[in-house]
């Protein structure tokens, strides 16, 4: 009587197994790859949903108890948070001084695109008569790089602060963690601050200095919760480390100023301008009719 195999149905024959065994120790690996792949994919998804679900809860807090939102975020559990953070400050804040600019050269019947075009063109002119001249012309690109390395600069300067003059033991991850929680906040000033650029080029102005001023406050507040050295230790280190945005901010803020008033007054000047000659053609007209 022919026997069968009790997984597939086939006949078997006496003495060797089934050939679907072999066919299903095959199957099997691929089947656990599948599911692996299929796991990491739902890991990698559920962290970045989880990461924007802190940064969305990052700005709530910051809006009604900073100090306790940096408490409680203050973990290098939440380092690519902070990472993602700081690039994503450096990008709206290239994206805000782009913006404004062009609003206000706007205001002068002039467009940005147009005179980054003529720059380019100047320099390549120049540089065919042997004076090498290079000029990145695109002003939201540079700034970008510049607020980037800002963050860089205060991460470092806290950190050996802390750990080579102060002889304090410090993660840097921590460091990092905290600016880029601060930098949550300052992003959505920088946002604002567009939308205020495009209404009132000094509203944009007052609104990016209010949010700056809170950053340096949320950094030092901060840094006071996560320093493990004396109260006069931590604010020197904090003094330090705010140097250097605080110098960047103030030329920023300076040649804005700069820029705004040229601008107004240049307006001002062509408004006047051409209401005393609209004026003056007025009375030749009338002059004429009599």
């Amino acid at each position: 009587m022919a026997k069968f195999c009790t997984k597939c149905g086939k006949p078997l024959v006496d003495g060797k197994p089934c050939d679907c065994s072999k066919e299903h120790t095959k199957e099997e690996p691929r089947e656990e790859k599948k599911v692996e792949v299929e796991v990491e994919e739902e890991e990698e998804s559920s962290q970045l949903g989880n990461i924007l679900n802190d940064y969305l809860d990052i700005v709530k807090g910051m809006f009604k108890k900073p100090v306790a939102t940096i408490e409680k975020y203050l973990n290098t559990s939440y380092f690519n948070l902070a990472i993602i953070s700081i690039a994503l400050n450096a990008i709206v804040f290239g994206i805000f001084t782009h913006i404004f600019t062009a609003n206000c050269l706007k205001k002068i019947g002039l467009n940005l695109g147009n005179i980054q075009t003529f720059i380019q063109t100047a320099t390549q002119e120049i540089s065919k008569l042997g004076v090498p001249i290079k000029i990145n012309t695109n002003i939201g690109l540079s700034f970008g790089i510049c607020m980037a390395l800002v963050s860089v600069i205060t991460i470092v300067i806290m950190y050996i602060m802390h750990t080579q003059v102060f002889k304090k033991k410090m993660n840097i991850k921590k460091i990092v963690v905290l600016v880029g929680i601060c930098e949550v906040f300052l992003t959505i000033g920088y946002l604002i601050s567009i939308v205020g650029s495009y209404l009132n080029i000094f509203l944009g102005i007052l609104i990016f200095t209010f949010f700056a001023i809170i950053f340096f406050v949320h950094l030092h507040q901060g840094y006071m919760k996560l320093s493990k050295t004396t109260k006069d230790q931590s604010v020197y280190t904090s003094i330090l480390g705010l140097f250097v945005p605080v110098v960047g901010y103030v030329i920023t803020v300076t040649l804005m100023l700069v820029l705004s008033i040229i601008i107004t007054g240049m307006t001002m000047y062509n408004t006047q301008t051409s209401q005393t000659a609209s004026t003056l053609r007025n009375s030749s007209q009338q002059t004429y009719l009599r």
